[in-house]
């Protein structure tokens, strides 16, 4: 296990590394503000040892705006790029609903086929 710590703004996250899956556990906001840096780290991950899963736990991020989405929805295309399998994990109902609104919440989540 190989953890990761870092401190965006109003964002914080650990990053959690496995042989098989690598886990990015975000805390605050995922917003304009932070939202490209947030790709960063999911990217990042991705690329360090090329896991065969990326999971994004979500249970901790209270805010997630359109930028935010998009963010989530892009590091999914880099990861599925490497053959890596993307999914985001216990987003609250505020980012559930964000998710859902914009018809990404299925992908995301692992309920329907990319």
């Amino acid at each position: 296990m190989n953890l990761t710590r870092g401190d965006i703004m109003a964002l914080t996250y650990v990053v959690d590394r496995t042989e098989d899956a690598h886990h990015v556990r975000f805390s605050g906001e995922i917003d304009m503000r932070v939202a490209g840096e947030a790709v960063d780290v999911i990217a990042e991950t991705v690329l360090d040892g090329s896991p065969k899963q990326m999971v994004i736990d979500l249970r901790q991020v209270s805010l997630l705006d359109s930028t935010g989405v998009a963010a989530l929805v892009t590091a999914h295309k880099i990861a599925a790029h490497r053959g890596c399998q993307l999914v985001v994990t216990n987003p609250r109902a505020m980012v559930r609903e964000a998710l859902a609104v914009t018809g990404v919440l299925d992908i995301l989540t692992g309920a329907s086929p990319a």
